[in-house]
């Protein structure tokens, strides 16, 4: 398992001032069979891409959604590489609208329960619940969240497996997923009785730094959404006054990973409740 945070802000756009919705998707690194740390270094936000292509041979890519899961990383991976691909083999007519997030939340609660029946199918009785996992769609079609959630009370397996659906309303704060999720409600509360600031990204990194769950460690990952699509983001530290941003992904360095020629690998980074935004580089 892990914990997933979703989080709805507002940001002024620095060019004209006018203020925009932004998703913030966090969550941590670490996969747990038992009590066996399986690895720290696992992708549980990507980007859902979309294209359209039409009889005139062109093809058209819409702003990505996010996605984000807590559970089984095999059903999840394999419920999202199904998914993106039906969603890259779309189909119509010039000037076709995206589509939108419920309708792509529904495509991957469809392959969701096929994925979870063929693993569920092959495991003993007793491992079942190893196959389950929860996810959430975001994006906007304007201004939408949805959730994609398997709230599973049937005996498994079963020809009855039902993905439940629905939207998730963000106006209230923070939605959560995962067994870390009261460790987190815990920790969010503390954060404010302190004064501290408790958005998904400090509350995460405190649960990291103070390993309450075994399942719940390694890195803090972090994305945002908006009206112009998805972005993996790094997070800004602060020393000594100075912002100190890293081109990294789950701890590994971009600047030691091979490089195309003529470019560099850069991402963008947000400030630690400071409302700082910059795209940071390797050098």
């Amino acid at each position: 398992m892990t914990i997933l945070s979703v989080e709805l802000n507002k940001l002024v756009n620095p060019d004209n001032g006018h203020p925009f919705d932004v998703v913030y998707i966090c969550a941590d690194s670490r996969v747990t069979r038992g009590q066996t740390v399986t690895t720290e270094l696992a992708p549980k936000i990507l980007p859902v891409h979309m294209a359209v292509g039409n009889k005139h041979g062109e093809r058209h890519y819409f702003p990505p959604y996010g996605f984000g899961f807590a559970g089984s990383v095999l059903s999840a991976s394999l419920t999202h590489g199904v998914a993106e691909h039906c969603l890259m083999a779309l189909f119509g007519d010039r000037g076709s609208v995206q589509p939108t997030v419920e309708e792509v939340a529904r495509i991957y609660a469809f392959v969701a329960e096929s994925q979870v029946r063929e693993i569920g199918a092959r495991l003993p009785m007793e491992d079942a619940q190893a196959a389950l996992f929860e996810a959430v769609v975001c994006g906007f079609s304007p201004d939408t969240t949805r959730e994609l959630h398997e709230p599973f009370t049937l005996p498994y397996p079963s020809p009855d497996l039902q993905v439940r659906c629905h939207e998730v309303d963000l106006s209230g704060g923070v939605f959560r997923i995962g067994l870390g999720a009261n460790e987190f409600d815990k920790a969010r509360a503390e954060m404010s009785a302190n004064g501290e600031n408790p958005t998904c990204v400090n509350v995460i990194e405190k649960l990291l730094e103070q390993q309450l769950h075994q399942s719940v460690g390694g890195y803090l990952q972090a994305a945002t959404v908006d009206p112009s699509g998805f972005y993996q983001v790094e997070l800004i530290h602060y020393t000594d006054r100075r912002a100190i941003p890293d081109a990294k992904y789950l701890g590994i360095d971009l600047a030691g990973i091979p490089r195309p020629k003529n470019f560099k690998f850069g991402q963008r980074a947000i400030g630690d409740g400071r409302g700082q935004t910059q795209i940071v580089t390797t050098h």
